[in-house]
């Protein structure tokens, strides 16, 4: 009887160690995928960005009509043909006006200042990309994160904000792939 009970205990010692290595693995992987996923993202809106801000910087005391116009427009789509994940790409004025967005053509008048990417970049001269709470979209009512970077001028005054939206589905899809197998539930958390 003894050694029966050392035999269940030990099987059931190697399959918790199992499990916990298991889990440990499919979390370094969940969170690979999760980081090349916003390093595209990253990497596109530093290019908007430095393609943009000299354009920016020569119409900021002009209307915007010169910066939303169809070639920032044709610009943008490329850029979102990169990014299979986002759902579109636009440009936030320095007061919270919806400069340009890939989503429609021409862009409707929408204001975005009450936004905490918006409000970040207002009070900050941080250059990283900035990842959104969990907000619904205005113009399609899906649940999302936004990603964004700053427009900032020659000297470092805001111009604005570079920003993407990915669907909450995007993620879903990427765990959900993995909570079939092992039953499992993930926390994606933000700082």
């Amino acid at each position: 009887v003894m050694a029966i009970g050392l035999t269940i205990w030990g099987l059931r010692s190697d399959a918790i160690r199992d499990a916990d290595t298991d889990t440990g693995n499919i979390a370094v992987v969940l969170s690979e995928q999760l980081a090349r996923s916003i390093q595209s993202v990253d990497i596109t809106l530093t290019e908007i960005r430095e393609q943009l801000e000299p354009k920016i910087q020569s119409t900021q005391n002009d209307a915007n009509p010169q910066i939303g116009n169809r070639d920032i427009y044709a610009f943008l789509h490329e850029r979102l043909a990169r990014l299979t994940q986002a759902d579109f790409v636009a440009l936030v004025d320095r007061n919270g006006q919806l400069v340009v967005t890939t989503r429609l053509w021409p862009t409707p008048e929408a204001n975005f200042s009450d936004r905490d990417y918006f409000k970040h970049f207002k009070n900050q001269t941080d250059t990283g990309i900035y990842i959104s709470s969990l907000l619904v979209n205005r113009v399609s009512g899906t649940r999302m994160m936004f990603f964004s970077k700053r427009l900032s001028g020659a000297n470092n005054e805001f111009l604005g904000v570079a920003v993407t939206g990915i669907r909450l589905t995007h993620f879903e899809s990427i765990y959900n792939s993995i909570t079939r197998l092992r039953n499992q539930s993930f926390l994606m958390l933000r700082r």
